[in-house]
């Protein structure tokens, strides 16, 4: 009569994984930093243009 099928599991796990990887890779923050490890300068880029507070 009915027949469980778990694909919708595997889609949703497979849309969740990839969300979290753009999520991660894709910061528009940029921090160099210097040998020591302090932060050189720190701040947001948007369009390949510095975008609001930098320090």
């Amino acid at each position: 009569m009915f027949q469980y099928n778990s694909s919708h599991k595997i889609i949703t796990g497979i849309i969740i994984i990839l969300w979290a990887a753009f999520h991660f890779t894709a910061r528009d923050s940029d921090a160099a930093r210097y040998d020591n490890g302090q932060i050189k300068y720190s701040g947001s880029v948007v369009n390949d243009l510095n975008h609001g507070r930098w320090t």
